[in-house]
């Protein structure tokens, strides 16, 4: 849904201040700007870039706080990264069934090992899926659960319905599973 455009009382649209409001001086208006005197002497102009400027500010003092990175981001990006993209080797997984031996690449089984953890574990109560990171060697899938919740319990469940996932569609390359809590919700109705 489109909002309509806020317009002032002279006519002029508010978001044609914006660029004007965002530069980063802010000693007034450029004497090269389209309607340089009317912005200069018309009071709705002149009131509403003061608000746009302070509100401008916020963004800026934002934009220039450091942010850091949550420990471990990196690493678990690029082996994701990696896992999906089939690394540098090209590895794939062997699946023996009726009939013959099914080669799967490393990338299908992160993705298809993706998708089963977080149907499996978005299904089970106060516990959410945060990622799935590894390799044919093993996987680390990552959840956050409701504060009070028994983690042993938890991961134990999250082991157990993942892997039995896994192995109904990969049988013995399935690979190791590893469950770790990464975060700890707050309970429901709390913020």
């Amino acid at each position: 849904m489109r909002h309509p455009e806020r317009v002032l009382p002279c006519g002029r649209a508010v978001s044609s201040l914006v660029d004007l409001a965002t530069r980063d001086d802010t000693a007034g208006i450029p004497a090269d700007s389209r309607d340089a005197e009317h912005l200069r002497s018309c009071p709705y102009c002149q009131e509403e870039l003061v608000v746009l400027r302070r509100r401008w500010s916020a963004v800026r003092s934002a934009a220039n706080r450091r942010v850091r990175t949550p420990p471990g981001l990196v690493g678990r990006t690029l082996s994701t990264v990696r896992a999906v993209r089939g690394g540098l080797t090209g590895r794939h997984a062997e699946a023996t069934q009726p009939g013959g031996v099914v080669r799967i690449a490393e990338s299908a089984m992160m993705l298809l090992a993706r998708r089963m953890a977080r149907d499996v574990v978005d299904g089970l109560a106060g516990v959410r899926f945060r990622s799935l990171s590894g390799d044919l060697d093993g996987l680390q899938v990552r959840v956050a659960v409701h504060y009070g919740m028994a983690l042993a319990e938890v991961t134990t469940r999250v082991r157990h319905d993942v892997g039995a996932a896994l192995e109904s569609t990969l049988g013995a390359a399935a690979p190791p599973l590893d469950v770790l809590v990464d975060d700890v919700l707050a309970p429901r109705g709390h913020r």
